[in-house]
């Protein structure tokens, strides 16, 4: 609860249900009910979203692959495939990836192919991934570990918009 994230608020279960003050506005608490079964069911059909919420929840999904390929060279495979368009360009953009060069000495390749929700990879084919290859196991984790924080809060905020976020001005008046 330390590193609450705005973005998520009323998205994941609280605590606090059952028990706390406010237990006699049971209408209240139904229709609130109803409304948040709506807003997950939307809010987990995004692509990537429930990885995301699920992380937030402290439950981790690894979907990366290590491999070491000599006492100085680590590599791991990541895949990017399953997360919102906006999730996968901010990776795989030039400004990230030469970020991520910079800052973990870290090689970041975009490898594989865009797979829909629909679409399974045939053989031969892979899903799209990052290529991560480094010196040092412990910087490799860490741009792992960046790259998975970027990719989780574009994830976010592709929710947060997709949830009426884009209709905030009006033009008309």
């Amino acid at each position: 609860a330390d590193d609450e994230d705005p973005t998520l608020d009323g998205l994941l279960p609280s605590d606090e249900t059952g028990g706390g003050s406010g237990g006699g506005n049971d209408d209240g608490g139904k229709s609130d009910a109803k409304a948040h079964a709506k807003l997950s069911a939307d809010v987990l059909a995004l692509p990537g979203m429930k990885a995301a919420l699920m992380k937030k929840a402290g439950f981790s999904e690894d979907t990366s692959r290590s491999l070491s390929t000599g006492a100085n060279h680590f590599v791991e495979e990541m895949e990017i495939n399953d997360y919102p368009r906006e999730a996968r360009w901010r990776v795989t953009q030039k400004e990230t990836t030469s970020r991520l060069q910079d800052e973990f000495q870290t090689a970041v390749t975009l490898k594989g192919e865009y797979f829909g929700p629909n679409r399974e990879p045939g053989e031969g084919e892979r899903k799209l991934y990052l290529l991560l290859e480094s010196s040092s196991e412990q910087i490799l984790q860490n741009c792992i570990l960046e790259i998975k924080r970027l990719l989780n809060e574009e994830t976010l905020r592709v929710g947060a918009r997709g949830l009426g976020g884009s209709h905030r001005y009006n033009v008309l008046g």
